[in-house]
């Protein structure tokens, strides 16, 4: 099912945009590239004059005539990065780049859809290893391992060791959920995306952030099944005897901190709501 069409001429609550790739497509789309600064001036002036007259009964009259002009100059600067991620929205959208029926996005297509959303912060998982340790399911991790490496044995310690070490060593960006009315949508998003600390929304919403909002996104995968599984084939220059199993200890660790199967994996542009104004009687 389609979903509706955002209108443009709203006022916006941005809430994470990814400058970077935004400016990418308005350059692509825009002769002029992207605009840095806009720079106004304004001149105010005005003047005095006098005329000093004379006469000498034998000398021709004279006069002499000066002005003092006063002119103030007035320039002020704009920064249009604020309004940067909704022109870009509103120029893709008029040159018809923008999708809103998620079941027609091609890879790489642009998605704009409504829903609610959830964010998940997992940098401090290495605080919970204690427990993460009798709650993960290390053995059957390692027996997956041990049909896949038919001349090795790993044990559970190993696969300890090896969450341990990803955990530590590896950084943690947060996780977003969008639902949909149908679908789930999943991504990390960085830090410097958010228009506000990602800590202070953890500490006021828990992690679902009430409203209606908006995501603007490029749609990267479709939802995991045994037909579209990405890792139906190896590349031979992988390695045949070393590459496939452990891409498939890669996916089974994947499995338990990244995308969810039945979600579509996406790059968020944009993430907003719309904010609606009400008359005051006067």
């Amino acid at each position: 099912m389609a979903q509706e069409a955002q209108p443009t001429e709203s006022l916006y609550d941005i809430l994470y945009a990814d400058r970077a790739r935004l400016s990418s497509y308005l350059a692509q789309i825009d002769p002029n590239g992207v605009i840095t600064g806009y720079k106004t001036s304004t001149t105010d002036g005005s003047s005095v004059g006098s005329e000093l007259g004379g006469g000498v009964p034998t000398v021709a009259s004279a006069k002499a005539r000066y002005s003092i002009e006063n002119k103030d100059l007035a320039e002020r600067t704009f920064d249009p990065a604020a309004a940067l991620p909704i022109e870009v929205m509103n120029r893709l959208d008029e040159n018809g780049y923008i999708h809103r029926d998620l079941k027609n996005v091609p890879i790489g297509g642009l998605l704009l859809v409504k829903g609610r959303f959830a964010l998940r912060d997992f940098s401090q998982f290495p605080a919970f290893w204690p427990l993460m340790k009798k709650i993960l399911p290390f053995k059957d991790l390692a027996t997956n391992a041990n049909n896949q490496f038919s001349k090795k044995t790993i044990s559970v310690n190993d696969i300890e060791s090896l969450f341990k070490s990803l955990l530590e060593d590896i950084p943690q960006p947060v996780q977003l959920t969008f639902e949909t009315s149908k679908e789930y949508l999943w991504s990390t998003l960085a830090e410097e995306g958010f228009a506000t600390s990602p800590i202070d929304i953890f500490l006021k919403h828990k992690g679902i952030i009430p409203g209606e909002w908006y995501i603007l996104a490029i749609v990267d995968g479709h939802p995991i099944s045994t037909e579209n599984a990405d890792d139906a084939s190896i590349p031979d220059s992988f390695g045949e005897s070393l590459g496939i199993p452990f891409h498939q200890l890669a996916q089974d660790m994947r499995s338990l901190f990244g995308r969810p199967d039945n979600n579509y994996g996406v790059s968020p542009l944009v993430i907003f709501r719309q904010v609606h104004c009400s008359k005051v009687n006067g």
